[in-house]
């Protein structure tokens, strides 16, 4: 018979390995700490299983630690709407709002000059993201008189940037899919996109008509250039498995490509396709895009997925009610009529 003190002794240094286990995986991987402790404890159940069926005193130990592990400092059961309210409440507090813009997306984002002198060249950032977040920064922060701060952020490392706490969201462009909406929370839609693809006025791929199949078997062995980390690189290997995909940096950078002629066609989102040709008028007359829609898309906001610290919901459901605001009062019709204007032409 054991005696009633050894096993509780025993229990604080079990307790002792999974909280220590439990604080460190939630520095490291910024994980709600109840994620934390489920895993762990499954952990040690599992590596101990030979001792839980043979000794009834070893699972009064474990169900002890289970028990008081639950009770461990920093953890966050059920509904904390205090908890929510961090990151808006830290937002206020420092007030201005830090959002990830992505310069390389006009008429989404983009850096445009204002200064004749090259010595004391200065650059603004411009575009339907950046006046949209200006204006959700305004209505969040009333009393602010610089309420926004800008950091740049590629297609490919804007997750990063949020993830890491550099930006509070992320307002560039992105397509909302299930895929990213594991990694992150999104807001409501507030423009709807289609993927085309972008050719120069002499290819023979404008005279393909018909089923997606003719332009497949067209683009067998063809070069479609794409960029990085988008949900336009991904659906092209997957609709033309016999093209070769190049991927680049920036939209940009893909564009320069198709000039050059380092690849047949150049596919993304209509609508910054379009912007890419406002910003080089001189180019307009010697590309086109082609009639097919590849994918329907909707691009949204990005926030820390919720049940991180400092939460992102309620920013979240404040930008929601924001946004919903801005598309009742026109503001959203407004924007699309200033940047998305066909006859806009910015260079």
């Amino acid at each position: 018979m054991f005696a009633r003190k050894k096993p509780l002794v025993w229990s604080r240094f079990w307790q002792n390995k999974i909280n220590a286990r439990v604080f460190n995986a939630a520095r490291i991987y910024n994980k709600p700490m109840w994620e934390n402790i489920v895993h762990h404890i499954r952990y040690y159940a599992r590596y101990h299983a030979g001792k839980w069926q043979a000794s009834p005193h070893y699972r009064s130990l474990l169900a002890l630690v289970i028990i008081t592990s639950l009770g461990c400092p920093g953890c966050k059961f059920g509904d904390n709407s205090q908890g929510d309210d961090v990151l808006l409440g830290h937002i206020q507090k420092r007030g201005y709002l830090r959002v990830g813009i992505n310069y390389n997306n006009p008429p989404f984002g983009s850096l445009t000059k204002h200064s004749t002198s090259e010595a004391n060249a200065s650059y603004r950032a411009e575009g339907f993201d950046v006046d949209l977040s200006q204006a959700i920064a305004a209505a969040l922060l009333p009393e602010g008189k610089h309420p926004i701060r800008f950091r740049q952020v590629l297609t490919s490392t804007r997750l990063v940037a949020l993830n890491t706490q550099s930006v509070d969201l992320i307002a560039a462009a992105m397509s909302i899919t299930e895929a990213r909406r594991q990694r992150v929370d999104f807001s409501v839609p507030y423009f709807e996109v289609h993927q085309k693809m972008l050719v120069p006025k002499e290819s023979l791929l404008i005279e393909v008509t018909g089923p997606i199949g003719k332009l497949r078997n067209a683009l067998s062995g063809k070069t479609i250039l794409t960029v990085n980390g988008s949900t336009t690189q991904a659906r092209i290997q997957m609709l033309f498995p016999s093209a070769r995909i190049k991927g680049y940096a920036t939209l940009n950078e893909a564009f320069a490509g198709l000039q050059t002629g380092e690849g047949d066609a150049l596919s993304n989102d209509d609508v910054l396709l379009s912007g890419l040709l406002q910003n080089h008028c001189d180019l307009q007359k010697k590309f086109r895009m082609l009639p097919y829609a590849l994918s329907d898309e909707s691009y949204g906001l990005a926030f820390r997925k919720s049940g991180q610290r400092p939460d992102s919901k309620s920013l979240q459901k404040s930008v929601n009610r924001i946004l919903a605001r801005f598309k009742k009062d026109g503001t959203l019709e407004k924007l699309k009529h200033r940047w998305l204007n066909p006859g806009n032409c910015r260079s």
